[in-house]
């Protein structure tokens, strides 16, 4: 560790952030996939639930780390950089990847109440199904509009980090 506790400023002597942001890079693309996976084929929605919460969760992570990582970077290297823009498109990727995984957990505790809701049909009114249904597509609705949002972000980080490294 080093003395001033920042134990992750550097990995294996290279500055952590450009590593770190590798990881958000694939797993909101991949996690955008998934839920678009999820939506399309309600057959396989059992088998995409548990991809679907841990990619939208490692994205979010990962999305938090990558911006601690570029805050701790940007104070190592002083005004020397103009990063407001890439810092703003970072810290915006985290967000939106937050509510990706909130609309995602919502999502998938709805599908859970609405199919469970469906094998007690007898007890179950059929306006409550319904109801379910309704929350359930739109739902995925605003799965898919999160998931390209913050794809959108996530490409603006990039290429905003990108040219201030290559461009210039």
């Amino acid at each position: 560790m080093r003395k001033d506790g920042a134990v992750f400023d550097h990995i294996a002597g290279l500055p952590a952030h450009p590593l770190a942001v590798h990881v958000p890079v694939v797993m909101i693309p991949l996690t955008a996939l998934i839920a678009l996976l999820y939506v399309l084929l309600p057959r396989w929605r059992r088998s995409f639930r548990w991809w679907l919460l841990a990619g939208a969760a490692v994205s979010s992570a990962s999305a938090w780390f990558a911006t601690q990582t570029g805050e701790r970077l940007e104070r190592s290297l002083g005004s020397a950089v103009n990063i407001e823009r890439h810092q703003e498109f970072g810290t915006r990727t985290f967000w939106w990847s937050l509510a990706l995984l909130i609309a995602a957990i919502a999502l998938l505790l709805v599908e859970h109440r609405r199919v469970r809701g469906a094998h007690a049909d007898a007890v179950a009114p059929q306006h409550n199904h319904t109801m379910w249904r309704v929350t359930s597509a739109l739902l995925c609705v605003a799965l898919l509009g999160l998931a390209a949002v913050t794809v959108t972000y996530v490409i603006l980080t990039g290429h905003s980090g990108a040219e201030m490294v290559w461009v210039d």
